[in-house]
């Protein structure tokens, strides 16, 4: 039996997120370290190189570990290790394949010191040159490599803590189900929240600030969240088939909505009743059909899009296309930095910021290689991008381009939930100041299940299914996604389909070059107009100059 509570809002709160200053330190913390090592492992190779200009009756001597190499040559691999290495910490600073680089190198290291001395070796040099610099005695020569070791190993441990965290946490996790199966009402399913509201979204003067009366749109909305899946649902009230649906499955992201759905629609442009169109995405970011004029965009930041899935780059920052705009087909998507607090359970955005950074700029090439970005099928949608994408590296680090507020909150059966929500959108300078997109949510009613609700939506009508999950591409070709009919009933497709396979794979052999702009029958086309407009000049010329020619003879006789 499904048991539900409702809960009718009539009042608010605001409520203070946490702060992700916390986590800005667990983020920078490997980076300082993995430099730290990098410059110790330098310090080394230079003084190994260093040394090897010196005289040193050592050097001729064979090793006892490796007998077909002298010391000098020892020495000289011993340098360009720790160098490469180095440079390894450098460029991949703050990741988890740093941390194994690294306890290689130790593990190397160590096992290098025990087959020395095991194959009768007495001295090392393992310092180099620094040990004739600083005269340490045998004794310390033995022990500053050792300490030094220990040191490199140290920078290791935000990573050890990381994995002893995660391993404890899916200990407790265990535990945790295994105390659940206990009671038979807990075993059969997961609870979910449901919330009912309004969504309200304008277009405004950004001189001004005030709303364009010609596009403004009022619509209704459902969210579901379950676990680690949801599902929200908009519907215009003045349009009722006018909607559009986004949901998550955990791994993949869609969206569904009736053909014709864009700015333009009205009472006397309606869109299609029988036939959907919908895309799927291997992401947590949904990719929207067309720039959101009912706010499901707002919506989804509200209520789907999971904090915990937003990954950060090289440089510590949350960078990923907004939900409100067509990031497919516009290069200017990206570029920008997602600063965010969080709610008190840390599900939900409290306060997040959408700021212009340099820093995430990429090359021409690789910015139209992105992965959710549709690279241009001819040379006017190519041109058209470059120009997008001119303008956006035109603005300068530090502009904010949005800005998202949740102003009241509502605690209920232990969770905090979002009652009333804020987005605002700017156009990029000189445009003025105040916002161009202003968008409003207000929840009226929450109801909370004890059992979780499928978040996949009936296929009602003939849908086009675009599946970027079988994106794929070489040196030559780019298949974008896989295009496909579903019919009312049909279930949704998976992303191992092998008719969708062999179709993506067959693309990359035999498909349109991504490079390969001539459309000819369009260029074919275009000369032959040109042709039939330049004869008919070129005659009636010859024609007037043959005619001015026969009078100035008349003329003259």
């Amino acid at each position: 039996m499904n048991t539900k509570t409702q809960v009718n809002y009539t009042h608010g709160s605001s409520e203070h997120g946490s702060s992700t200053s916390d986590t800005s330190l667990l983020r920078v913390l490997p980076s300082f370290l993995h430099s730290c090592a990098g410059s110790i492992l330098l310090l080394y190779a230079l003084s190994h190189l260093s040394f090897l200009t010196l005289p040193d009756r050592n050097h001729q001597l064979r090793s006892t570990v490796f007998p077909f190499l002298t010391n000098w040559h020892l020495y000289l691999c011993a340098a360009f290790l720790e160098i490469a290495t180095a440079i390894l910490c450098f460029k991949w600073r703050g990741t988890g394949i740093t941390n194994a680089v690294i306890l290689t190198f130790v593990a190397v290291m160590l096992w290098y010191r025990w087959a020395f001395y095991y194959t009768g070796g007495n001295y090392c040099g393992c310092l180099g040159l620094l040990g004739k610099l600083l005269h340490v005695t045998k004794t310390q020569e033995k022990a500053i490599p050792i300490a030094t070791l220990i040191c490199l190993v140290l920078t290791t441990i935000p990573w050890f803590c990381q994995r002893a965290c995660n391993i404890l946490s899916r200990l407790i996790y265990c535990v945790g189900i295994i105390m659940l199966l206990q009671f038979q009402h807990a075993a059969l399913a997961d609870p979910s929240i449901e919330v009912h509201g309004y969504v309200d979204s304008s277009l405004c003067n950004p001189d001004t600030g005030s709303a364009y009366s010609q596009w403004q749109w009022h619509s209704i909305f459902t969210a579901i969240i379950a676990d680690n899946t949801w599902r929200i649902s908009v519907t215009n009230l003045e349009i009722n088939t006018w909607w559009e649906i986004r949901f998550y499955d955990g791994t993949n992201s869609y969206v569904l909505e009736p053909v014709g759905s864009n700015f333009n629609t009205s009472a006397t442009n309606l869109p299609s009743s029988d036939r959907f169109v919908a895309t799927i995405s291997p992401s947590g970011v949904c990719i929207p059909l067309n720039a959101d004029p009912l706010g499901a965009g707002l919506v989804s930041v509200t209520y789907g899009i999971r904090p915990d899935l937003c990954k950060t780059n090289q440089f510590g920052s949350v960078e990923m296309p907004v939900p409100w705009t067509l990031g497919q087909e516009n290069p200017g998507a990206w570029g920008y930095k997602w600063i965010f607090e969080l709610s008190d359970d840390g599900r939900f955005f409290k306060d997040v910021q959408i700021i212009r950074d340099k820093r995430l700029d990429r090359s021409e090439q690789k910015e139209l290689f992105r992965r959710e970005l549709d690279y241009p099928e001819s040379l006017g949608t190519y041109n058209m991008y470059i120009l997008r994408l001119q303008e956006r590296k035109s603005i300068q680090s530090g502009w904010v381009g949005a800005r998202y507020e949740c102003s009241q909150w509502l605690h209920t059966n232990g969770m905090t939930i979002p009652m009333a929500s804020t987005l605002k959108s700017y156009m990029p300078p000189p445009n003025g100041p105040l916002p161009s997109r202003m968008f409003n949510v207000r929840a009226t009613s929450i109801i909370i299940h004890e059992e979780s609700k499928n978040i996949f939506p009936q296929i009602e009508a003939s849908t086009q299914v675009m599946d970027y999950r079988y994106k794929k591409s070489n040196a030559e070709r780019i298949f974008k996604y896989a295009e496909y009919m579903l019919k009312r009933g049909d279930p949704w497709k998976s992303s191992q389909d092998q008719e969708l396979l062999v179709q993506a794979e067959d693309w990359l052999q035999h498909g349109r070059k991504y490079n390969d702009f001539a459309d000819r029958g369009k260029k074919w086309a275009a000369l032959i107009l040109l042709v039939l407009i330049v004869i008919p000049a070129v005659i009636l010329w010859f024609r007037t100059v043959n005619k001015a020619n026969k009078m100035r003879r008349k003329w003259q006789l």
